[in-house]
């Protein structure tokens, strides 16, 4: 929708940071609700949205598109928005598993080696992304980054680990894993 608002005008929605600051699941849930309502406006019915990533290292590129650096609160907006979204129809993505805020380079222009081992994924990561699995997420996109705790030297998209042994089985997702792009 950031990419339609221009176009469309709307209600105002604030970068997900500001909705993290307030930490408060009510009026991130008016604010999926109103991007939901403005993407069913223009016939859409999936929103890449909400970004679960912790926002772990300042040189991520994801910047203000992450609620914040507590993986509890990422889980509990992550969770609000998609509650928002789903009240008006839309489906709802969370990303970028299985993280991109420790990282410090943009995965479409080239390779994206994030160095985080098992452990610290389970305590951040996997804490963040919980919470819109809980709410029904419909999709989790999977990252183009290699992982140092997948032990695969693969891109998260490629990875039987991350796809499979992670998003699957650990974190019980059961809805459609999809690539970015």
């Amino acid at each position: 929708l950031t990419r339609l608002q221009p176009i469309v005008g709307g209600e105002t929605v604030y970068d997900m940071s500001y909705y993290g600051e307030l930490n408060d699941y009510d009026t991130a849930f008016e604010a999926g609700a109103a991007l939901g309502r403005e993407l069913s406006d223009c016939g859409f019915n999936l929103d890449f949205a909400p970004v679960a990533d912790v926002n772990i290292s300042p040189e991520n590129e994801l910047g203000s598109r992450i609620f914040s650096s507590s993986p509890d609160i990422v889980s509990s907006m992550s969770a609000a928005v998609s509650d928002g979204l789903h009240s008006e129809g839309i489906c709802s993505t969370l990303k970028h598993f299985p993280g991109l805020g420790a990282g410090s380079a943009n995965t479409h222009y080239g390779s994206v080696w994030i160095d985080r081992s098992y452990e610290q994924l389970q305590n951040a990561e996997f804490v963040a992304f919980s919470g819109g699995i809980a709410a029904g997420a419909d999709f989790v996109m999977v990252g183009h980054q290699i992982t140092s705790g997948a032990e695969d030297f693969l891109p998260g998209d490629l990875s039987w680990r991350v796809t499979t042994e992670w998003l699957r089985n650990e974190l019980g997702f059961e809805g459609i894993a999809i690539s970015d792009s």
